[in-house]
């Protein structure tokens, strides 16, 4: 014992370099110096401050106040109220940090907590690293970087920072950042953001607020209150989207669903809800715009579609079924008697005048296509060309009839000029008297 007032070094080979009522007592353990600290584990060491306790075997506390190192080389850097209470376990420095589990670490803060073995808390405040559960092995090398009211409570589970954050998915879960996000799925991840929640498997929320991704291999990139809610579902951003078809995609806009498996629905109140259907809608009122079937291409664009080059809608013999012969006279008579009006759209500039029947209307007269609301441009075609032909034939039988009259006439005009040639060589020539 070197100096200092009231200091007890009681066990063999015990040291107290000085300060004031300090206790080394269990062998080869020191103190350094300062008020009213313990070294009471064997190899034991506190370095300096007030009222730290090392109990633990090879333990050592580097200074503070009113820090504690109870197991096998628990080690407490400095700050105040820390403890370290599992084998192998680091408090670096901070206020009220606990860790309780081995080769478990805390390098700073306050009021953080690692409860399992490798579990990390970088800094921050009230941070959990581990489940918490009583056992310390179930949650293993979970991290915290730092922020506020984060927890990593699963294995491998990582926090980066910001508040209130948990990553409590079985294996490798991750929240980078951000506000009371919820990575709850193995190797689950949110970017960073608000209120996000991931619970699949592999799934991502890269950032925004209110968003979920919460089956296998879903993604959310961003915005507000979407969800990705099947397999392999895709929501790039916007609002109030939902892909929830497996392999479904949103790329963003506002109230879409990609309900269809491999759907695919953009823009406002687009609804692809068959399987591998495609929907774009600019929809501007309460009115929400729905894919017509599977393996079906949808746009519902108010000012029409743009398109530069041709449109080649398929035609092959060898995709078509049921292929029965067209009675052109019957088209002809409904084309006749079909109403054709010029309009304009409701959402158009009044002067863009269009000509046309009414798909009601066409859908009466020649019973095709799937709706009354629409008409099939190869179905208009069609018609057109259907009357057209009848229209040829009509002409044809009128050049026939007219060749029969003209064969007629000139049969009897034959007739008549043979009667006349014959009447001139009857006639008897005057003689001169």
């Amino acid at each position: 014992m070197s100096g200092g007032y009231g200091n007890t070094a009681s066990g063999s080979t015990t040291a107290i370099g000085g300060g004031d009522s300090n206790q080394a007592t269990a062998n080869e353990a020191t103190v350094a110096g300062g008020f009213s600290n313990q070294a009471s584990g064997a190899q034991a060491t506190v370095a300096g401050g007030k009222q730290n306790v090392a109990s633990g075997e090879a333990t050592a506390i580097g200074g503070g106040q009113q820090n504690q190192a109870t197991a096998l080389r628990a080690t407490v850097g400095g700050g105040e109220y820390n403890t370290a209470t599992a084998m192998l376990s680091t408090v670096g420095g901070g206020s009220t940090n606990a860790v309780s589990a081995t080769y478990a670490t805390i390098a700073g803060g306050n009021q953080n907590r690692v409860t399992d073995y490798g579990g990390y808390v970088g800094g921050g405040l009230s941070n959990l690293a581990g489940d918490a559960m009583g056992t310390t092995t179930d949650a293993w090398s979970a991290t915290v970087g730092g922020g506020s009211g984060n927890q990593a409570k699963g294995d491998y589970s990582t926090v980066g920072g910001g508040n209130s954050n948990t990553a409590s998915g079985p294996a490798a879960a991750t929240v980078a950042g951000g506000n009371m996000n919820y990575a709850d799925g193995m190797y689950a991840t949110v970017g960073g953001g608000d209120h996000n929640v991931v619970s699949g498997e592999s799934a991502v929320v890269s950032g925004g607020a209110a968003n979920v991704a919460n089956a296998i291999r879903t993604t959310v990139a961003g915005g507000d209150t979407n969800a990705a809610t099947s397999d392999s579902a895709t929501v790039g951003g916007g609002y109030n989207n939902v892909a929830g078809g497996v392999g479904g995609t949103v790329p963003g806009g506002s109230d879409n669903t990609a309900a269809g498996a491999f759907s695919f629905a953009a823009g406002r109140k687009a609804h692809a809800n068959d399987d591998y259907s495609f929907v774009w809608s600019d929809s501007e009122d309460t009115s929400d715009n729905f894919s017509s079937g599977v393996h079906t291409f949808n746009v519902f664009a108010s000012n029409g579609i743009y398109l530069n080059g041709a449109i080649h809608a398929a035609s092959d013999r060898n995709n078509k079924e049921n292929i029965e012969p067209l009675d052109c006279a019957r088209v002809l008579d409904a084309v006749v008697s079909l109403p054709l009006s010029t309009w304009s759209y409701k959402n158009e500039d009044g002067g863009v005048r269009h000509v046309g029947p009414m798909a009601q209307d066409f859908k009466k007269a020649f019973g095709l296509g799937k709706s009354d609301k629409y008409i099939a441009t190869i179905d208009a075609d069609g018609i057109a060309l259907a009357a057209i032909q009848r229209l040829n034939q009509k002409v044809d039988e009128k050049e026939r009839e007219l060749q029969a009259l003209k064969m007629e006439k000139d049969a009897e005009l034959a007739a008549l000029n043979a009667r006349l040639a014959a009447m001139e060589q009857q006639k008897t020539p005057f003689s001169n008297r």
